[in-house]
């Protein structure tokens, strides 16, 4: 489970409390164990990362970080899932038992549409059926580049237009299709007869849209673990990220590019590179996804996660 407040009120009872009370009344914390059931805590980052990278608490809320290990250390919890290494360590830097964290990656399915697309042609165009309705793409011929996200600030929202603006220079015809909120006080900068923006897409129209794009870009400052990422990847598309919390773990050298964060240049020759070379684009198309069926096919993750229960439920 997550720390999800609509499941707080029934699990504090029989899973949170007891862990809260094992330092300070054992004798309580074990008569309430005994009434709960075993169970298993699933986060894609530590409360201490969770405070450092998405708030500005993390200081003042450091009796926060250590309530949440007690809850996590207590006998009842049998494992912590986590998705990454970096996420893991986070925990254990929390004051969880390093036994308990476990690191599973999420599962993620590639397409054999995906595999069939690497073909060393130029920039991808539309094929048939359900398409999201994005202005020009019907016949587009021009190197894509795409955005996801949700939160302008953390993800690099406002770096996209500035970096794209320096692509263009080297690779003039290129198109951005940017999928995420816009302040309004942004909004500006993105009106270019170059750039698409949708605020929201829905995920079936999104997925059609990985496909058509020849580079995700993604500046973020801060993220637990980026699902865009592996949705890209699984399509054949390279990725620009940041080098940044669990980011290094998913895109490897073969299937995209790392910058510091807002090295906005870095960041731009990094999107070149991957437009002006059809040879270079398909390598790390296939690299992507040779990595995501490598770490992230789902019966390989569905068997970790059955080892973990079963062991939970044996102990």
């Amino acid at each position: 489970m997550f720390w999800y407040l609509p499941q707080a009120a029934s699990a504090f009872w029989t899973r949170w409390l007891p862990g809260l009370l094992e330092r300070r009344l054992p004798r309580l914390a074990a008569a309430l164990e005994r009434k709960g059931k075993p169970w298993i805590q699933e986060n894609d980052t530590s409360t201490g990362e969770f405070l450092k990278g998405y708030t500005s608490s993390e200081g003042r809320l450091r009796w926060l970080i250590e309530l949440s290990a007690d809850v996590l250390n207590s006998n009842s919890n049998k494992a912590v899932i986590t998705w990454s290494r970096w996420a893991a360590k986070g925990f254990v830097a929390d004051g969880v038992d390093e036994k308990k964290v476990k690191v599973v990656p999420l599962p993620y399915k590639v397409s054999e549409r995906a595999k069939m697309r690497l073909d060393l042609q130029g920039p991808r165009e539309n094929g048939g059926g359900e398409e999201p309705s994005v202005v020009g793409c019907e016949k587009r011929k021009h190197p894509l580049v795409l955005f996801v996200g949700a939160d302008y600030w953390r993800k690099g929202g406002d770096l996209v237009p500035k970096v794209m603006r320096e692509v263009r220079k080297e690779v003039a015809d290129a198109q951005l299709v940017y999928v995420g909120n816009v302040p309004e006080e942004q909004a500006r900068s993105f009106r270019e007869d170059w750039i698409e923006v949708y605020p929201f897409m829905s995920r079936q129209k999104l997925l059609s849209l990985y496909p058509k794009a020849d580079v995700l870009f993604m500046p973020t400052r801060s993220d637990a673990y980026g699902l865009s990422l592996i949705e890209a990847m699984a399509e054949g598309v390279p990725v620009v990220s940041t080098r940044v919390n669990a980011i290094p773990e998913i895109v490897c050298q073969d299937c995209g590019y790392l910058a510091n964060v807002d090295d906005s240049d870095a960041m731009a020759k990094h999107i070149v590179q991957v437009l002006s070379d059809r040879d270079l684009r398909a390598k790390m198309g296939l690299g992507a996804i040779k990595k995501v069926e490598a770490e992230h096919n789902p019966q390989d993750v569905s068997k970790k996660l059955l080892g973990i229960y079963e062991e939970a439920i044996g102990s």
